[in-house]
């Protein structure tokens, strides 16, 4: 039996691409996300708006700012 030992770590991205395109929430470029990683090998991140609608940003969407724990911004 396999044990999946992924620990989801959370993240602050900013957005560097309108992601909105098919809606209304408000996913622009500057605006900034808590995120995680959708699998252990993925560059892939999923975080949720203010309304509450789920969206996946890719690696060349977003820039990292910051991981949990993390007091310093990442360059």
């Amino acid at each position: 039996m396999l044990l999946n030992l992924a620990i989801d770590v959370i993240m602050r991205i900013k957005l560097t691409k309108d992601l909105s395109q098919f809606s209304d929430d408000s996913c622009q470029v500057g605006k900034e996300f808590d995120a995680i990683y959708v699998a252990p090998r993925s560059t892939t991140v999923e975080f949720e708006t203010d309304s509450g609608s789920r969206f996946r940003a890719f690696h060349y969407e977003y820039e990292l700012v910051e991981t949990a724990g993390d007091e310093s911004t990442i360059s």
